[in-house]
């Protein structure tokens, strides 16, 4: 029961670590952007915890996988799909792809999104 608790946390520790990584990606495109974030020294700092959080998240879940009773290699495909994984869900979920277009064009990526799969004719809202 302990492997599996532990599992989940790791699998968790890596969705969370994921999920910071694409906030930071579109914080860093933001064009309204604080000047404390364009300053390099910030970068820098972000660069070294993607790295640092990505190196550790992965680390244990083939850890995790190892414990379990898993192969190492099937351990470390496993370990491959999960973020690709979670990704993929954020993308879809948060509509990350129209978020970066946003931010390219000059507006925040973190203002609402309109739901453009139902526009609605202002004539016909009255």
């Amino acid at each position: 029961m302990q492997t599996i608790f532990s599992l989940i946390v790791e699998l968790v520790f890596v969705a969370a670590v994921v999920g910071v990584i694409q906030v930071l990606v579109l914080m860093f495109r933001n064009p309204h952007r604080p000047s404390w974030l364009r300053q390099s020294l910030t970068e820098s700092v972000a660069v070294i915890g993607i790295v640092m959080g990505l190196t550790l998240s992965m680390a244990s879940l083939v850890a995790g996988l190892v414990g379990v009773g898993g192969n190492v290699f099937v351990s470390l495909i496993l370990t491959a799909a999960v973020p690709f994984a979670v990704a993929l869900v954020n993308e879809r979920l948060f509509r990350l792809r129209e978020r970066l277009r946003r931010a390219e064009t000059g507006k925040s990526p973190f203002a609402p999104l309109a739901d453009q799969a139902h526009p609605v004719d202002p004539a016909q809202r009255a």
